[in-house]
């Protein structure tokens, strides 16, 4: 059991908090069966003292955009300088809203309207000349996978982590919480992704909402210039619709997680299909994945553990499995992360790319 500086309240609160994202402090509180004072003095105190950061997720799959971007790699051993690198991928790869990297490694996430785009962009980043000299080219990896063929397992709840760090026995707690996708499907083909007709008013809203996920109705509607009234309108219309998803991030360091390790797996097409997803991915013992996606015949996940120890311990069973029974294409990729050593290049920073999106 990891020791954190938390109390039991504040333990289920935090779980709470990043659970049900979208709730009122007094709605929170009637979920959790505790008083509504307590729960509005933890939020406050946890928000406080780093615990949890809130943001406003644009759910892009249902928003016009064909592809999920995902780059690896590692760096040179030389190249010393590649986190400095990657700090300017805001300048350079605007596609990118997630990034992570330490001084051997690193792992971004992004979205675009199409796989032209998507490869356009990133081919410019990888021409740059400070970013081939950072990095070792043998193990870089950039994949583009369609939104209609991906499986969005969990992307950012961080629920079923806590729920199971902080032994709460929810079961509920163990499935992440997702805005289904709007890809329709005839005769078993996904038909092409289409952007919704949103207002110049809806755009705004939307952007603004993203932009400052932590401002409440009121202060948003005189920073985009748009009533209050009209602003809570639109922004449950976005909620419901399924195009913007209110989101918790707890702060990992402060919760005793040592680990963060990304792992990318493809699989062989002549034995993959004799298995159960859940069982092949390991979801089903609850690996604690707090972003997990598969394509045809690959999968990614970024996960976070204590230790590199309890990583191997955790995964050892599916490596064998993998191995009895030819799943695998190749070796797998695993880049661990310390904690203590991660640079977040990007942090859930999507207005850029919604900006783009939307046309505005």
């Amino acid at each position: 059991m990891v020791e954190t500086t938390l109390t039991n309240k504040e333990k289920t609160t935090l779980y709470g908090l990043v659970r049900y994202p979208d709730l009122n402090d007094r709605a929170l509180a009637d979920v959790l069966d505790e008083k509504m004072s307590t729960v509005t003095s933890i939020r406050r105190r946890l928000h406080e003292r780093g615990f949890v950061n809130k943001v406003r997720i644009p759910q892009f799959h249902n928003l016009g955009c064909e592809v999920m971007c995902i780059a690896h790699g590692s760096f040179r051993p030389v190249a010393s300088y590649g986190n400095v690198v990657l700090a300017k991928t805001e300048e350079t790869v605007p596609a990118t809203y997630f990034g992570i990297s330490n001084p051997y490694h690193f792992v971004m996430l992004g979205a675009a309207k199409n796989y032209t785009t998507a490869k356009t962009t990133y081919d410019e980043y990888y021409r740059d000349s400070k970013f081939i000299k950072a990095v070792d080219e043998n193990n870089l990896c950039f994949s583009y996978l369609a939104y209609p063929l991906t499986n969005l397992m969990n992307f950012f709840d961080f629920a079923p982590l806590l729920n199971s760090l902080f032994e709460l026995g929810e079961k509920n707690g163990g499935k992440a919480q997702l805005t289904p996708s709007k890809t329709e499907k005839k005769n078993g083909l996904a038909k092409p992704v289409k952007a919704p007709e949103l207002s110049l008013t809806e755009k705004k809203v939307l952007l603004g909402l993203v932009k400052y996920p932590e401002v409440p109705d009121k202060s948003l509607s005189s920073k985009i210039d748009v009533s209050r009234q009209v602003v809570s309108k639109i922004r449950r219309k976005l909620e419901t619709d399924g195009y913007v998803r209110p989101a918790v991030i707890p702060d990992l360091s402060k919760l005793g997680m040592g680990m963060i390790i990304f792992t990318h797996y493809t699989l062989n097409p002549k034995t993959a299909g004799s298995f159960d997803e859940k069982s092949l991915i390991g979801t089903k013992e609850g690996l604690p994945s707090f972003f997990l996606c598969s394509g045809p015949y690959e999968f990614y996940s970024l996960s976070a553990f204590r230790s590199y120890q309890e990583f191997e311990r955790i995964s050892e069973r599916y490596f064998k499995m993998y191995s009895e029974n030819k799943a695998l294409l190749r070796s797998p990729v695993i880049l661990p992360f310390s904690v203590e050593d991660l640079t977040y290049f990007r942090n859930h920073t999507y207005a850029n790319i919604l900006k783009n999106v939307l046309g505005i």
